[in-house]
């Protein structure tokens, strides 16, 4: 499969929109999602679950994952830095994820 220049910036448009939106909506998040995986799709949350093989399963079986957004929601506010660096192994995990790898891989 051959991803073109444009495929590439709406999934990065998307990914953005749907990290803004999880910024902006943690504290409502923090209260109904607390200490779960959320997928995010469109800026909605679609699935949750506190484990993320089973989430990740049943978001495969909708489609195509890599429309997701994938994010822990700590029931606590942490600092920023590590907000953003849970974010990126998130994304990095869930990315091998949806390709086929494994959890112990």
């Amino acid at each position: 499969m051959k991803v073109n220049q444009t495929e590439i910036l709406r999934s990065i448009r998307r990914e953005q929109r749907n990290s803004e939106w999880i910024d902006k909506s943690l504290p409502t998040l923090r209260k109904k999602f607390g200490n779960r995986y959320i997928a995010v799709k469109n800026r909605k949350v679609i699935d949750s679950d506190e484990d993320f093989k089973r989430l990740l399963s049943r978001i495969r079986e909708l489609g195509d994952p890599e429309w997701v957004t994938f994010e822990y929601v700590w029931c606590w506010p942490i600092r920023q830095t590590g907000v953003l660096v849970l974010e990126g192994a998130m994304i990095m995990i869930a990315q091998r994820l949806s390709k086929g790898a494994r959890i112990d891989d």
